[in-house]
């Protein structure tokens, strides 16, 4: 079963998407999940190991990207600045609707 490893964990990988898609769950720390499961009853792979190639670095910066977003949220900072990008948007359809009118003449 390890000459198969590659097609196993291919498919894995489609059915955390898959099921991400689906059930509107984050895609990393599922794939993460399967990935130890994957690993360590398929591939014969220890748990440390696995675990060793996950870019720490990466996860910490989207955990802060995260929780700086929540707190801003929570604020109603997006809320506060969404009739700005509103208006702005009405504007441009505005712009493009009059310019097309003025051509059609």
């Amino acid at each position: 079963m390890g000459s198969y490893l590659a097609e196993i964990s291919l498919a894995a990988l489609a059915i955390a998407v898959v099921v991400a898609i689906v059930r509107n769950v984050n895609v990393g720390p599922l794939s993460l999940a399967i990935a130890l499961v994957v690993g360590y009853y398929i591939g014969g792979v220890k748990v440390k190991t696995i675990i060793a190639g996950y870019p720490v670095n990466v996860f910490i910066m989207l955990a802060g990207i995260t929780y700086l977003f929540a707190i801003a949220n929570i604020n109603g900072t997006p809320q506060e600045n969404l009739p700005q990008r509103s208006r702005w948007r009405q504007s441009l359809s505005i712009t493009n609707n009059t310019s097309l009118s003025r051509e059609s003449r």
